[in-house]
């Protein structure tokens, strides 16, 4: 890796670790791409235990329940190229965006 490649990970990574807002990215397989550190502490989890896994996998949900993350996949997966991602931010309020992006 570059030394400005190298740079731009490490800034990146910084930034998505020091928002005050839990961030949970998935690709269009639902395989998660992206977990702060937020997100670890606001859902209980390691980032290890859901960090390249695919959210149907490490993540149970009731008959009746549904993961914004899931039906934005579901919702949106007509639409999006392979090159497309799915990202969810859940700010302090427990708000929640849904955000279709390039990576």
């Amino acid at each position: 890796m570059t030394d400005t490649l190298s740079t731009l990970k490490h800034i990146y990574e910084t930034i998505l670790n020091k928002v005050d807002a839990g961030i949970h990215a998935v690709d269009e397989t639902g395989k998660t791409i992206i977990y702060n550190e937020k997100m670890t502490k606001m859902e209980l989890m390691d980032e290890q235990d859901v960090l390249h896994k695919n959210l149907l996998d490490v993540f149970m949900f009731k008959e009746n329940q549904q993961s914004t993350l899931v039906q934005a996949l579901q919702k949106e997966k007509k639409r999006l190229t392979s090159s497309k991602r799915i990202s969810t931010i859940k700010d302090k309020k427990s708000r929640r965006l849904i955000i279709p992006s390039l990576f």
